[in-house]
């Protein structure tokens, strides 16, 4: 039984929750983020990530770009009908992702991330 190792990721699972989203994917993305004091409330010069441009921009400076295109590409895949089209493809990833600005697509890129650590 591994109680320390248990411990160590029960500590790192809660520091990853008291991270807003923006934070969790500036992490993952290895994007260096600064906090400043203003007027006794801590905050940090993130973009913000629910901007799918934003993320985008990121995620297209990785190495690892075209990997996430293809994770995002499958998942839009099983948002349509068995007898899919390309325009079906490509209507899901924009509607799902691109046009999105509530950060669909910062969570797809954090989820992805995190899953290859």
């Amino acid at each position: 039984m591994n109680i320390g190792g248990n411990n160590q990721k029960l500590r790192s699972d809660l520091r990853q929750e008291a991270m807003t989203p923006n934070e969790r994917f500036a992490k993952a993305a290895g994007i260096h983020v600064s906090f400043k004091e203003i007027f006794g409330h801590i905050c940090n010069d993130l973009p913000d990530f629910t901007d799918a441009i934003e993320v985008l921009e990121v995620m297209r400076e990785r190495e690892d770009w075209q990997d996430f295109a293809m994770s995002l590409q499958v998942k839009a895949r099983t948002n349509c009908p068995i007898n899919i089209t390309v325009a079906d493809v490509l209507t899901s990833w924009l509607d799902n992702y691109i046009l999105d600005r509530t950060g669909k697509l910062r969570d797809a890129a954090i989820e992805w991330m995190e899953g290859r650590k």
